[in-house]
């Protein structure tokens, strides 16, 4: 809606950028305290809930996770004969209102949890150990 506006010259006018600032306060981490001192009347605009109920498909959640998500490999010490294990992972990260689409990647998956440091307002999924799956036929991590 932002780039919709500037593309019509609206972020030229006194009410347009009135408008941008009020999206940009309803975006996840709202209005710096800078802009807040300069726009004092703004009421963030509401944003309609999105309501996930399944994956639509395998390409979708690719672009989800060249997006959003990471894989991990790391090596760390361990009791095995060569006092070394590697550890991988695959992880996607989201605001904490969007645990739903969270939980709709587990249950996509067949694998995984849900984390949600306290104090930051994200959560995210993370699966460690690998399986395979029958459902979708390739090696995943769970």
């Amino acid at each position: 809606m932002i780039i919709e506006l500037m593309n019509e010259g609206a972020h030229l006018t006194t009410e347009g950028l009135t408008k941008i600032v009020s999206l940009k306060a309803s975006m996840n981490n709202g209005l710096s305290d800078k802009l807040k001192t300069q726009f004092t009347n703004i009421i963030p605009v509401d944003r309609s809930a999105v309501v996930f109920k399944d994956i639509p498909d395998l390409h979708w959640l690719a672009g989800f996770t060249e997006a959003e998500g990471c894989f991990f490999v790391g090596i760390k010490k361990s009791s095995h004969k060569s006092g070394f294990a590697v550890e991988l992972q695959f992880s996607i990260t989201q605001h904490s209102r969007d645990y739903k689409l969270l939980e709709c990647f587990i249950i996509y998956l067949g694998c995984g949890n849900f984390y949600s440091p306290s104090g930051y307002n994200h959560g995210k999924i993370r699966c460690d150990k690998i399986f395979w799956s029958y459902k979708h036929n390739y090696s995943i991590l769970r």
